[in-house]
Protein backbone atom coordinates (compact mmCIF):
# COMPACT_ATOMS: atom_id res chain seq x y z
CA UNK A 1 0.00 0.00 0.00
CA UNK A 2 1.04 3.36 -0.75
CA UNK A 3 2.77 5.51 2.54
CA UNK A 4 0.19 8.28 1.92
CA UNK A 5 -2.67 5.66 2.69
CA UNK A 6 -1.50 4.49 6.00
CA UNK A 7 -2.89 5.05 9.28
CA UNK A 8 0.45 4.81 11.07
CA UNK A 9 3.72 6.64 9.58
CA UNK A 10 6.01 4.22 8.22
CA UNK A 11 9.08 5.56 9.92
CA UNK A 12 11.48 2.27 9.07
CA UNK A 13 10.42 2.49 5.48
CA UNK A 14 12.61 4.03 2.61
CA UNK A 15 10.03 6.50 1.16
CA UNK A 16 9.09 7.17 4.88
CA UNK A 17 12.74 8.17 5.55
CA UNK A 18 13.28 10.16 2.14
CA UNK A 19 9.64 12.18 3.38
CA UNK A 20 10.39 12.75 6.74
CA UNK A 21 13.87 14.40 6.13
CA UNK A 22 12.85 16.75 3.17
CA UNK A 23 9.80 18.11 5.70
CA UNK A 24 12.82 18.67 7.79
CA UNK A 25 14.58 20.87 5.20
CA UNK A 26 12.43 22.46 3.71
CA UNK A 27 10.22 23.49 6.88
CA UNK A 28 12.79 24.08 9.76
CA UNK A 29 10.87 26.88 11.40
CA UNK A 30 7.51 26.55 13.44
CA UNK A 31 5.75 29.62 11.40
CA UNK A 32 6.15 28.04 7.80
CA UNK A 33 5.06 24.48 9.31
CA UNK A 34 1.95 25.87 10.72
CA UNK A 35 1.41 27.45 7.26
CA UNK A 36 1.31 24.08 5.47
CA UNK A 37 -0.67 21.63 8.42
CA UNK A 38 -2.80 23.86 8.42
CA UNK A 39 -3.77 24.05 4.77
CA UNK A 40 -3.72 20.41 5.12
CA UNK A 41 -6.60 20.66 7.39
CA UNK A 42 -4.36 19.57 10.81
CA UNK A 43 -5.48 22.14 13.53
CA UNK A 44 -2.37 24.12 14.51
CA UNK A 45 -3.37 23.97 18.46
CA UNK A 46 -3.47 20.10 18.45
CA UNK A 47 0.44 20.41 18.52
CA UNK A 48 2.90 21.82 21.01
CA UNK A 49 5.16 24.75 19.36
CA UNK A 50 7.15 26.43 21.97
CA UNK A 51 10.48 25.26 22.93
CA UNK A 52 10.17 22.55 19.68
CA UNK A 53 12.94 22.00 17.30
CA UNK A 54 11.21 21.23 14.01
CA UNK A 55 13.41 17.72 13.80
CA UNK A 56 11.66 16.78 16.51
CA UNK A 57 7.74 18.15 15.55
CA UNK A 58 7.79 16.49 12.34
CA UNK A 59 7.81 12.82 13.28
CA UNK A 60 5.19 13.37 15.58
CA UNK A 61 3.04 15.37 13.00
CA UNK A 62 3.47 12.56 10.31
CA UNK A 63 2.34 10.26 12.38
CA UNK A 64 -0.82 12.41 12.88
CA UNK A 65 -1.45 13.12 9.83
CA UNK A 66 -1.69 9.49 9.00
CA UNK A 67 -4.06 8.30 12.07
CA UNK A 68 -6.45 11.21 10.64
CA UNK A 69 -6.04 10.13 7.16
CA UNK A 70 -4.81 13.09 6.01
CA UNK A 71 -1.36 12.32 4.98
CA UNK A 72 -1.66 12.40 1.56
CA UNK A 73 -3.50 15.98 1.57
CA UNK A 74 -0.48 16.95 3.45
CA UNK A 75 1.78 15.51 0.51
CA UNK A 76 -0.19 17.22 -1.67
CA UNK A 77 0.08 20.40 -0.39
CA UNK A 78 4.05 20.23 0.36
CA UNK A 79 3.85 19.76 -3.63
CA UNK A 80 2.18 22.99 -4.22
CA UNK A 81 4.79 25.07 -2.24
CA UNK A 82 7.64 26.04 -4.41
CA UNK A 83 10.17 25.45 -1.78
CA UNK A 84 9.77 21.57 -2.76
CA UNK A 85 10.73 21.59 -6.44
CA UNK A 86 14.00 20.07 -5.59
CA UNK A 87 12.87 17.14 -3.68
CA UNK A 88 11.15 14.47 -5.97
CA UNK A 89 9.55 12.37 -3.15
CA UNK A 90 6.54 14.00 -3.03
CA UNK A 91 5.90 13.65 -6.89
CA UNK A 92 6.77 10.14 -6.22
CA UNK A 93 4.48 9.57 -3.62
CA UNK A 94 1.63 11.30 -5.33
CA UNK A 95 2.22 9.42 -8.55
CA UNK A 96 1.16 5.86 -7.31
CA UNK A 97 -3.03 6.26 -7.30
CA UNK A 98 -4.67 5.91 -3.39
CA UNK A 99 -5.96 1.75 -3.02
CA UNK A 100 -9.78 1.63 -4.29
CA UNK A 101 -12.51 0.72 -1.55
CA UNK A 102 -13.90 -0.79 -4.09
CA UNK A 103 -11.06 -3.43 -4.82
CA UNK A 104 -11.51 -4.62 -1.41
CA UNK A 105 -14.76 -4.88 -1.11
CA UNK A 106 -14.68 -6.74 -4.43
CA UNK A 107 -12.57 -9.38 -3.26
CA UNK A 108 -13.63 -13.25 -3.39
CA UNK A 109 -11.30 -14.38 -0.96
CA UNK A 110 -10.49 -12.78 2.53
CA UNK A 111 -8.01 -13.50 5.39
CA UNK A 112 -4.48 -14.07 6.12
CA UNK A 113 -3.82 -17.38 7.49
CA UNK A 114 -6.65 -19.63 6.65
CA UNK A 115 -8.61 -17.99 3.60
CA UNK A 116 -11.93 -17.86 3.17
CA UNK A 117 -15.05 -17.19 1.21
CA UNK A 118 -17.84 -14.31 1.76
CA UNK A 119 -20.42 -15.81 -1.00
CA UNK A 120 -22.50 -13.26 -2.70
CA UNK A 121 -23.51 -10.55 -0.14
CA UNK A 122 -23.39 -7.67 -2.93
CA UNK A 123 -25.66 -5.47 -0.39
CA UNK A 124 -22.92 -5.74 2.10
CA UNK A 125 -20.72 -4.45 -0.20
CA UNK A 126 -22.29 -1.49 -1.26
CA UNK A 127 -22.75 -0.57 2.54
CA UNK A 128 -19.63 -1.27 3.18
CA UNK A 129 -18.17 1.27 0.52
CA UNK A 130 -20.90 3.82 1.72
CA UNK A 131 -19.33 3.31 5.10
CA UNK A 132 -15.97 4.25 4.09
CA UNK A 133 -17.16 7.30 1.94
CA UNK A 134 -16.02 10.72 2.97
CA UNK A 135 -19.39 11.71 4.58
CA UNK A 136 -21.22 8.21 4.09
CA UNK A 137 -23.25 6.65 6.35
CA UNK A 138 -22.24 5.71 10.37
CA UNK A 139 -23.77 3.09 10.91
CA UNK A 140 -24.74 -0.37 9.60
CA UNK A 141 -26.99 -2.96 10.93
CA UNK A 142 -26.97 -7.01 10.37
CA UNK A 143 -30.08 -8.77 11.09
CA UNK A 144 -31.21 -12.63 9.53
CA UNK A 145 -31.63 -15.50 11.45
CA UNK A 146 -29.15 -17.45 12.93
CA UNK A 147 -26.14 -18.93 11.19
CA UNK A 148 -27.31 -17.48 8.04
CA UNK A 149 -23.86 -15.28 8.24
CA UNK A 150 -23.67 -12.29 10.05
CA UNK A 151 -20.66 -12.63 12.30
CA UNK A 152 -19.20 -13.88 9.36
CA UNK A 153 -20.04 -10.49 7.41
CA UNK A 154 -17.96 -8.86 10.40
CA UNK A 155 -14.61 -10.85 10.02
CA UNK A 156 -14.58 -9.66 5.93
CA UNK A 157 -15.46 -5.99 7.48
CA UNK A 158 -12.50 -6.63 9.79
CA UNK A 159 -10.58 -7.99 7.13
CA UNK A 160 -11.40 -4.92 4.63
CA UNK A 161 -10.45 -2.72 6.96
CA UNK A 162 -6.96 -3.87 8.20
CA UNK A 163 -6.17 -3.63 4.66
CA UNK A 164 -6.50 0.22 4.92
CA UNK A 165 -4.52 0.12 8.65
CA UNK A 166 -7.37 0.41 10.62
CA UNK A 167 -7.49 -1.76 13.39
CA UNK A 168 -11.57 -1.86 14.53
CA UNK A 169 -12.66 -2.60 17.96
CA UNK A 170 -14.84 -5.93 17.65
CA UNK A 171 -17.10 -6.03 21.12
CA UNK A 172 -18.15 -9.94 21.04
CA UNK A 173 -21.41 -9.96 23.13
CA UNK A 174 -21.96 -14.17 20.95
CA UNK A 175 -19.32 -15.24 23.49
CA UNK A 176 -20.99 -13.28 26.59
CA UNK A 177 -21.62 -15.94 29.78
CA UNK A 178 -23.05 -15.13 33.07
CA UNK A 179 -25.61 -12.08 34.07
CA UNK A 180 -26.63 -9.56 31.27
CA UNK A 181 -24.07 -7.31 30.36
CA UNK A 182 -24.69 -3.94 31.97
CA UNK A 183 -23.45 -0.08 30.61
CA UNK A 184 -20.46 -0.45 32.37
CA UNK A 185 -19.71 -4.01 31.15
CA UNK A 186 -20.00 -2.71 27.21
CA UNK A 187 -18.28 0.35 27.55
CA UNK A 188 -15.26 -1.49 29.39
CA UNK A 189 -15.73 -4.02 26.73
CA UNK A 190 -15.28 -0.80 23.84
CA UNK A 191 -11.99 0.39 25.81
CA UNK A 192 -10.61 -2.76 25.82
CA UNK A 193 -11.05 -3.26 22.17
CA UNK A 194 -9.39 0.20 21.36
CA UNK A 195 -7.28 0.48 24.05
CA UNK A 196 -8.64 3.34 26.21
CA UNK A 197 -8.89 4.04 29.92
CA UNK A 198 -11.66 3.17 31.45
CA UNK A 199 -13.78 6.03 32.65
CA UNK A 200 -14.50 5.41 37.12
CA UNK A 201 -17.94 4.17 37.26
CA UNK A 202 -19.93 5.71 40.23
CA UNK A 203 -21.17 3.15 41.99
CA UNK A 204 -24.21 4.68 43.21
CA UNK A 205 -25.60 5.43 39.85
CA UNK A 206 -28.62 3.83 38.41
CA UNK A 207 -28.29 1.94 35.04
CA UNK A 208 -30.36 4.69 33.43
CA UNK A 209 -28.05 7.54 34.51
CA UNK A 210 -25.00 5.75 33.96
CA UNK A 211 -25.64 4.98 30.68
CA UNK A 212 -26.43 8.62 29.82
CA UNK A 213 -22.87 9.38 31.63
CA UNK A 214 -21.27 6.59 29.86
CA UNK A 215 -22.44 7.67 26.38
CA UNK A 216 -21.37 11.15 27.05
CA UNK A 217 -18.05 10.47 28.41
CA UNK A 218 -17.87 7.83 24.65
CA UNK A 219 -18.39 10.99 22.42
CA UNK A 220 -15.85 13.38 24.52
CA UNK A 221 -13.24 10.52 24.31
CA UNK A 222 -14.04 9.95 20.50
CA UNK A 223 -13.56 13.52 19.53
CA UNK A 224 -10.31 14.11 21.31
CA UNK A 225 -9.33 10.64 19.32
CA UNK A 226 -10.26 12.41 15.80
CA UNK A 227 -9.06 9.56 12.90
CA UNK A 228 -11.32 6.98 11.94
CA UNK A 229 -12.74 4.83 14.46
CA UNK A 230 -14.65 1.82 13.61
CA UNK A 231 -16.22 -0.14 16.53
CA UNK A 232 -18.34 -3.74 15.40
CA UNK A 233 -21.03 -5.27 18.13
CA UNK A 234 -21.40 -8.66 17.70
CA UNK A 235 -24.83 -10.12 18.99
CA UNK A 236 -25.87 -7.06 21.58
CA UNK A 237 -29.36 -8.88 21.94
CA UNK A 238 -31.71 -8.24 24.91
CA UNK A 239 -31.19 -11.89 26.16
CA UNK A 240 -27.38 -10.68 26.93
CA UNK A 241 -27.54 -7.25 27.69
CA UNK A 242 -29.77 -5.27 30.48
CA UNK A 243 -31.96 -2.97 28.75
CA UNK A 244 -30.00 0.04 29.83
CA UNK A 245 -27.29 -1.74 27.44
CA UNK A 246 -28.79 -2.17 25.15
CA UNK A 247 -29.62 1.63 24.79
CA UNK A 248 -26.28 2.38 25.21
CA UNK A 249 -24.56 0.45 21.90
CA UNK A 250 -28.04 1.61 20.17
CA UNK A 251 -27.35 5.08 20.77
CA UNK A 252 -23.20 4.79 20.12
CA UNK A 253 -24.45 3.84 16.71
CA UNK A 254 -27.12 6.97 16.41
CA UNK A 255 -23.74 9.45 17.05
CA UNK A 256 -22.37 7.65 14.15
CA UNK A 257 -24.94 7.76 11.88
CA UNK A 258 -25.15 11.55 13.16
CA UNK A 259 -21.72 12.62 12.65
CA UNK A 260 -22.39 13.69 16.40
CA UNK A 261 -18.32 13.62 17.00
CA UNK A 262 -17.01 14.33 13.14
CA UNK A 263 -16.96 11.67 10.13
CA UNK A 264 -14.26 9.43 11.56
CA UNK A 265 -16.99 7.20 14.12
CA UNK A 266 -18.40 4.12 12.02
CA UNK A 267 -20.30 1.64 14.10
CA UNK A 268 -21.47 -1.52 12.64
CA UNK A 269 -24.35 -3.43 14.95
CA UNK A 270 -24.70 -7.20 14.07
CA UNK A 271 -27.65 -9.26 15.36
CA UNK A 272 -29.11 -6.01 16.54
CA UNK A 273 -33.25 -5.66 17.50
CA UNK A 274 -33.94 -2.67 19.64
CA UNK A 275 -35.83 0.91 17.62
CA UNK A 276 -33.04 3.51 17.34
CA UNK A 277 -34.74 7.15 17.05
CA UNK A 278 -37.25 7.26 14.09
CA UNK A 279 -34.76 9.86 12.37
CA UNK A 280 -31.78 7.32 12.48
CA UNK A 281 -34.17 4.25 10.96
CA UNK A 282 -35.31 5.80 8.40
CA UNK A 283 -30.94 6.60 7.19
CA UNK A 284 -29.26 4.33 8.99
CA UNK A 285 -27.83 1.64 6.52
CA UNK A 286 -29.65 -2.02 7.18
CA UNK A 287 -28.78 -5.65 5.51
CA UNK A 288 -30.86 -8.30 6.43
CA UNK A 289 -28.55 -10.92 5.47
CA UNK A 290 -30.38 -14.28 3.81
CA UNK A 291 -28.85 -17.52 3.77
CA UNK A 292 -26.84 -18.74 0.76
CA UNK A 293 -27.79 -20.39 -2.00
CA UNK A 294 -26.73 -22.90 -4.81
CA UNK A 295 -26.36 -20.15 -7.52
CA UNK A 296 -24.27 -17.97 -4.85
CA UNK A 297 -21.63 -21.15 -4.71
CA UNK A 298 -21.82 -21.58 -8.49
CA UNK A 299 -20.88 -17.40 -8.77
CA UNK A 300 -17.96 -17.95 -6.84
CA UNK A 301 -16.80 -20.80 -8.54
CA UNK A 302 -17.25 -18.59 -12.09
CA UNK A 303 -15.60 -15.28 -10.38
CA UNK A 304 -12.66 -17.44 -9.45
CA UNK A 305 -12.25 -18.95 -12.97
CA UNK A 306 -12.74 -15.34 -14.25
CA UNK A 307 -10.04 -13.73 -12.13
CA UNK A 308 -7.42 -16.56 -12.81
CA UNK A 309 -7.62 -16.20 -16.27
CA UNK A 310 -9.75 -19.90 -16.36
CA UNK A 311 -13.01 -18.70 -17.28
CA UNK A 312 -15.87 -21.35 -17.04
CA UNK A 313 -19.37 -22.65 -18.12
CA UNK A 314 -22.11 -22.68 -15.65
CA UNK A 315 -21.87 -26.48 -16.05
CA UNK A 316 -18.20 -26.80 -14.85
CA UNK A 317 -19.37 -24.58 -11.79
CA UNK A 318 -22.28 -26.69 -11.58
CA UNK A 319 -19.86 -29.83 -11.02
CA UNK A 320 -17.95 -27.94 -8.44
CA UNK A 321 -20.52 -26.70 -6.06
CA UNK A 322 -21.60 -31.02 -6.55
CA UNK A 323 -18.43 -31.94 -5.14
CA UNK A 324 -17.87 -28.94 -2.38
CA UNK A 325 -21.70 -30.54 -1.18
CA UNK A 326 -20.50 -33.83 -2.05
CA UNK A 327 -23.80 -34.38 -3.61
CA UNK A 328 -26.14 -33.64 -1.30
CA UNK A 329 -28.44 -30.65 -1.26
CA UNK A 330 -27.68 -27.48 0.89
CA UNK A 331 -28.43 -27.66 4.34
CA UNK A 332 -30.11 -24.87 6.01
CA UNK A 333 -28.79 -23.29 7.77
CA UNK A 334 -25.53 -24.12 5.93
CA UNK A 335 -22.34 -24.69 7.63
CA UNK A 336 -21.16 -21.42 6.39
CA UNK A 337 -17.32 -21.59 8.03
CA UNK A 338 -16.84 -25.56 6.55
CA UNK A 339 -18.20 -24.52 3.13
CA UNK A 340 -16.26 -21.58 3.07
CA UNK A 341 -12.70 -23.26 3.32
CA UNK A 342 -13.81 -26.00 1.70
CA UNK A 343 -14.35 -23.52 -1.77
CA UNK A 344 -11.50 -22.32 -1.32
CA UNK A 345 -9.37 -25.76 -1.54
CA UNK A 346 -11.39 -26.89 -4.11
CA UNK A 347 -10.46 -23.47 -5.97
CA UNK A 348 -7.10 -23.54 -5.58
CA UNK A 349 -6.59 -27.49 -6.92
CA UNK A 350 -8.81 -26.44 -9.51
CA UNK A 351 -7.18 -23.36 -11.23
CA UNK A 352 -3.95 -23.75 -9.36
CA UNK A 353 -4.12 -21.02 -7.17
CA UNK A 354 -1.11 -18.97 -5.53
CA UNK A 355 -1.57 -18.46 -1.91
CA UNK A 356 -1.63 -14.87 -2.13
CA UNK A 357 -4.54 -14.95 -4.33
CA UNK A 358 -7.76 -13.55 -3.27
CA UNK A 359 -9.38 -12.53 -6.95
Amino acid sequence: MNILDQRHFPFGDADGKELLNSLMTIYQKADSTQTIIQAAGLKIADYAWTGVAMTDAWPHLLESAARKGRLRVLVECVKRDLNSAAYPIFGILLSKPPQSVTDRVRLIMFGKRRPQVLFDRSTLRKHIQDLTGTGGGGALILTGDDGYGKSHSLSFISYVLDEFDIVPGVVDFERWAGSKATPVDVMRDICDQLGWPMRDPVVEEPPDTQARVLLAWFKGRVRAEGGDLWILFDGPTEDRLTPAAVWLVGQIAVVAERHEVGFGLRVVLADFHARLLPAVERSVLRDPIAPIEEQHLRSFFEKVGAAAGQPIDEDAATMMVQKLLNGHPLPSPPPLAQLSENAVDIARSTFGLPEEFNG
